[in-house]
Parts: structure tokens; C-alpha cells; sequence
């Protein structure tokens, strides 16, 4: 589109105010009423599937909501579309039974989380920050590839006869592309993709430190330190830069496994979890082997100053599966409904600055006198891009907050009596 590039380059400045504010409004919302949303969303997805399920069945028996559904009485379509929304309410039911008392524990941590990444002004300023340098690095690592592609195409001499004229063509188009180039560029490749790793482990590691020091100094009441995030960055760097530059190593390797197989090991422990251990037979192994060399691992390098190994150990005798699956499966949700909103956000934003006089008016230079939708869809895609680091940051802070308060709960150890919770509530054992 001609007038595209005059709209994003005036329009630069105002795209990330939005997003930011929006985002950052949302997590402040999380932090205050996530239960409610929580019971609210389960709920009401519930009762709604039972509710569709019933429209159906009535349908199919008597025909009365044909002008609704579209379809007589007796037909085999409403009769599949109620077995499935059935199932769907038969495991909404089945899943909130099985997760219920983990449910609130779990909205509590993630209230947390919030409340410390609204306490702490930096943590709202790094997503941003994380956003802008990959997609520098991701520019950067494409004109060098192009470069080193372009360098190998040469116009030379050619003194070739034309087959069908017999003139002389004093010019030919040539290329020649040894190897070496190839190289380069796949290492140049390989490099990137390491570095942004790597700088995805050390986000995880300042998210968890922040986390897991938010939780200490609640607990104990301890006055916050100043310059907390250029500390985190200089303890990282001084004592355990090794061990996340490992861990991004590994992750370069091992995330498709953890991608799929963890979801899988995940999905395990629900109702359906007897027929997956039944179908798929490398969920033991993944358990065994791999499951521990992923970035959970830098929560006890956080908190413990374990080196990688013996902390990825560590962490597999540690049973807090079942309270990880809980949160995760709560900040998923909250996650996609960031997602919507971010997209939403941009796209807003750009109808809107599409507006004013300097892109609507015929005179300006930059007006837009094409369709408006590929830009309103490039400012939803902006929006989601700068929305991943942002949902990235509650859902890391959460699990630190967790795994401090369990290894809380290890150095202090009560009376054999009474069993505690994570979270410190206590009940008689039986």
C-alpha cells in the first residue's frame, strides 16, 4: 500500500501507548477480582454447554425449536450436536470436581502475581523492552543473511554466442555460491536463535527472582530494596550467567518436546488421564528425562543457587505438578482473553488515528485512499507481538511465587501432626 508507510511512520509513537496502558490496566484487574473470573468463566462455560445441549435433545424429541435451530424434528445433526456439547458439559463438570479445592489456591497465587508486577514498575517496562530488542535482532539476523546471499551474485564478461542470432551477448547474469556461505549464514542463524533463547531464559530467571523475592519479603515483611532489577541482572550475570546460557542451549533442542509431549503429560492428569497413558507410551520417559531440563529449572537457581543439573534434580523430587497444572491452566485462560485484548487494542488504535484529517483528507500527503483493512489487521498483529512478553510475565511470576512458598514451607517444617498446604493452612491428618 503507497500510503502505508507514511501512516505506521507517524503513527509509531502513538501504537505502543494503548497497548501498554491496556495491558498493564488488565493485569491491575487480574490482581484484584481473578477469583471471580475464574469461578465466573468455568461456570458459565458449563451451564451453557448443558443449556445447548439440552436445546438440542428437544429438537431432536419434539421439533418445537426447528425456526432456532433450522432443522426438523428428528434429525441426526441435532443428535450429535447434543452428545458432543454433553461431553463437553460432562467434562467441564468432571474437571472442576477433580480441580476444585486447587482452584482458589490457585487464583490466589496468580492475585500475587499481579499485585507484585503492579508494585513494581519495571517489571511492566521490561516486556516492552524484550518486545523491541527481538524484533531488532530478528531484523538485524535477516540483513545479514541477505547480505551474505547478495555477496555471491556478480554480472560478468561474457563473450556467449546466441544460439538463434548468432550475436555476441557482452553481458550474462552468474552465480556462483561456494559452500562456505551456507555456513555462515546457517551460523549466523544458529547464533540468533541461541541468543534469543538465552535471553528467554534470562527473562525467566528475573521474572522468577521477582516473584520468589515478592513472596520473602510479604511473608517476612521486609522493607523492598531499591534497584531490584539492575541487582537481578547483576546476580544473574555474576553467578549464574553458565547456568542460563545452558538452559537456552538445552530449550533450542528440547521445546518441541515440551510443546507436545508436556501438554500431553499435562492433559494425563484430568479425567481423561487413564486413555492418554494408555495411547501414548513415551510420557514415562519424558517424565524421566526430559521434563526436568526445561526453564522451571531456574527457579531453584534463583532461589537456591543450584547449579543447572542439580537443580533440574532437585526440582523432579519436588511433587508440585498438580499445583503448576492448576495455575497454568487458569493463566491460560486469562492469557488468550490478554491476547484478544491486545489484538483489539491495536486494531482500535489504528481505525481510530485513521481518522484524523492528516490520513483521512485527500490533500495530505499521507492520505490513505486505499482499504483501511490490512492496516487495521497489521495493528492487531503489533498488538498481539507486544502482548506476548506482557502475558509471559504474570504466568513466570505466579510459578515463582508458588515454588518460594513451598520451599517456605520445607525450611520450616511443623509438628508431624498437622499437614500444611502450600499456602499454609493447616488440617488434621488422618
Amino acid at each position: 500500500m503507497p500510503n502505508a508507510q507514511g501512516f505506521f511512520h507517524g503513527a509509531r509513537g502513538v501504537l505502543p501507548l494503548p497497548l501498554a496502558s491496556g495491558l498493564r490496566s488488565y493485569i491491575f484487574l487480574l490482581s484484584r477480582i481473578a477469583q471471580f473470573l475464574v469461578w465466573f468463566s468455568l461456570t458459565t462455560s458449563m451451564v451453557l454447554s448443558g443449556l445447548i445441549c439440552g436445546v438440542y435433545v428437544l429438537n431432536y424429541r419434539t421439533g418445537s425449536l426447528s425456526q432456532m435451530v433450522g432443522r426438523p424434528e428428528g434429525s441426526w445433526v441435532d443428535l450429535v450436536n447434543a452428545a458432543g456439547s454433553g461431553a463437553v458439559f460432562i467434562l467441564l463438570f468432571c474437571q472442576i470436581q477433580y480441580i476444585r479445592d486447587r482452584i482458589d489456591r490457585g487464583v490466589l497465587i496468580l492475585e500475587d502475581g499481579c499485585r507484585c508486577i503492579v508494585s513494581t514498575p519495571n517489571l511492566s517496562l521490561l516486556p516492552l523492552w524484550t518486545s523491541a530488542f527481538r524484533l531488532y535482532l530478528l531484523v538485524w539476523c535477516g540483513a545479514v543473511v541477505l547480505l551474505l546471499f547478495s555477496s555471491e551474485l556478480h554480472h560478468s564478461v561474457s563473450l556467449a554466442t546466441h544460439n538463434h542470432y548468432g550475436a555476441d551477448d557482452p553481458w550474462s547474469f552468474s552465480i556462483s555460491f561456494p559452500p562456505e556461505k551456507f555456513a555462515m549464514m546457517g551460523f549466523v542463524v544458529l547464533a540468533v536463535y541461541w541468543f534469543l533463547m538465552v535471553d528467554t531464559a534470562s527473562g525467566s530467571f528475573i521474572y522468577y527472582f521477582f516473584g520468589q523475592l515478592f513472596q520473602l519479603q510479604t511473608q517476612t515483611g521486609a522493607q523492598k530494596s531499591s534497584c531490584r532489577l539492575m541487582k537481578a541482572y547483576c546476580m544473574l550475570a555474576f553467578y549464574h550467567g553458565g547456568s542460563v546460557i545452558l538452559a537456552g542451549f538445552l530449550t533450542m533442542f528440547l521445546w518441541p518436546a515440551h510443546l507436545i509431549l508436556g501438554t500431553i503429560d499435562d492433559a494425563s492428569s484430568g479425567p481423561l488421564g487413564c486413555i492418554i497413558e494408555s495411547i501414548c507410551c513415551f510420557l514415562q520417559l519424558y517424565e524421566e528425562w526430559l521434563a526436568p531440563l526445561d526453564l522451571d529449572t531456574l527457579q531453584d537457581i534463583s532461589l537456591q543457587g543450584m547449579a543447572y543439573f542439580e537443580a533440574s534434580n532437585h526440582l523432579k523430587k519436588n511433587n508440585l505438578s498438580a499445583e503448576v497444572r492448576v495455575l497454568s491452566t487458569q493463566i491460560r485462560f486469562f492469557q488468550l482473553a490478554g491476547f484478544a485484548l491486545a489484538g483489539a487494542l491495536g486494531y482500535l488504535t489504528t481505525m481510530l488515528v485513521l481518522q484524523s484529517p492528516e490520513y483521512k483528507e485527500a490533500s495530505s500527503p499521507h492520505y490513505v485512499s486505499q482499504s483501511k483493512m490490512p492496516i487495521h489487521l497489521v495493528g492487531a498483529g503489533l498488538g498481539l507481538w507486544c502482548s506476548l512478553p506482557f502475558m509471559r510475565v504474570f504466568h513466570l511470576v505466579s510459578e515463582g511465587i508458588l515454588y518460594a512458598k513451598y520451599v517456605e514451607r520445607q525450611r520450616q517444617p511443623k509438628p508431624p501432626e498437622l499437614g500444611f498446604d502450600i499456602l499454609g493452612h493447616h488440617y488434621d491428618c488422618c
